[in-house]
């Protein structure tokens, strides 16, 4: 069955992600137009250890790189493995919809 499509359910929702922190405060400023997940942007390694390991801080890492896996469009730096990955699962998964 498809749903019908309205002309607000026609946009679609822009996400940021990103490990740096002054990216994160530039989109919270654009309001509710721009969607960040809740925590600090951390790089596993290269973050300070004691930001890294806070439960919040590793939670957004994975949320993050499940919503640039479920992208329609991704736009990243060519040097983003964490993109590339969640790109690469995404692409794999599309060609088997049923794998586990």
């Amino acid at each position: 069955m498809r749903s019908q499509r309205t002309p607000e359910s026609a946009c679609l929702q822009v996400v940021l992600v990103s490990d740096s922190q002054a990216v994160e405060r530039c989109a919270k400023s654009l309001g509710s137009q721009v969607v960040t997940t809740p925590g600090m942007a951390v790089h596993f390694m290269a973050s300070n250890e004691s930001v890294r390991d806070i439960e919040e801080n590793v939670a957004k890492v994975f949320l993050d790189w499940f919503l640039i896996a479920q992208s329609l469009l991704i736009v990243r730096t060519p040097w983003s493995s964490f993109s590339e990955t969640a790109r690469s699962y995404r692409e794999t998964m599309s060609r088997f919809p049923y794998a586990v």
